[in-house]
């Protein structure tokens, strides 16, 4: 599975913006880091719907 587009960085707001790290529950759930350049955690369902995003600068 791929979530968003490899090698392109998303706009300020849009997953993703160099992410820096991912885990996986035992559920199959998804929580990507994108802490360089959006300062956030998204969380992804196990067929890798986006369920909810948190975080900000500062």
């Amino acid at each position: 599975m791929t979530l968003g587009n490899v090698g392109v960085p998303g706009a300020e707001g849009d997953p993703f913006n160099r992410p820096s790290d991912v885990a996986v529950t035992s559920a199959g759930d998804i929580y990507v880091t994108d802490g360089y350049g959006n300062n956030r955690v998204h969380k992804y369902s196990s067929d890798g719907e986006h369920a909810f995003s948190w975080g900000e600068a500062g």
